[in-house]
């Protein structure tokens, strides 16, 4: 929704920037690489979500003679609003003194496990176990508990776009 990666070949080697802008006055450009090669490759940041850009590549061989591209253009996807869908949340491989906590989720997302010994349980104040990578697949072991105790928890993902669900409380029992 902000970046975009703009590649492009030239025939012989030659340094490369992109100019780029919502007209084709352009506006702005990228800092020029100045390596000398065939096959490029730059990043134009900071762009706005659902915007149409137009963009020409500029490129200068070694003696000097500069290359320009027609005008191209892209549209940025709209930003991401949308929480991530929680759903198969399980608790397994229970012991008395730790359990693990699974679900999934329909796009990648962080992984946090809010858990404790009281119902209803507050976020604010539970003990949380959690695991930064974005996957869709989720698992937080949880050690360290009481035997024969009704944990309460509850599930909460964020994806990418910093958009967060949080399962409704679900509860388990700890092995004697």
């Amino acid at each position: 929704t902000t970046t975009a990666t703009v590649n492009w070949k030239t025939n012989e080697t030659a340094d490369g920037k992109s100019v780029y802008g919502t007209s084709t006055a352009y506006g702005m450009e990228t800092l020029t690489n100045p390596a000398l090669v065939m096959n490029h490759a730059q990043n134009i940041l900071g762009l706005t979500p659902e915007t149409t850009y137009h963009y020409q590549i500029r490129s200068r061989d070694a003696a000097g003679n500069l290359a320009t591209s027609l005008d191209q253009m892209f549209t940025t996807p709209p930003a991401d609003t949308a929480s991530p869908v929680i759903s198969a949340i399980t608790a397994t491989s229970i012991t008395s003194s730790s359990a693990s906590i699974g679900w999934t989720t329909n796009e990648t997302a962080t992984s946090k496990v809010y858990y404790g010994l009281v119902t209803p349980l507050d976020l604010n104040t539970a003990t949380m176990q959690s695991n930064s990578a974005l996957v869709l697949a989720h698992s937080i072991n949880l050690s360290g508990l009481t035997a024969s105790s009704t944990y309460y928890f509850a599930v909460e993902s964020k994806d990418g776009g910093g958009n967060t669900a949080t399962s409704s409380e679900q509860a388990f029992v700890t092995a004697e």
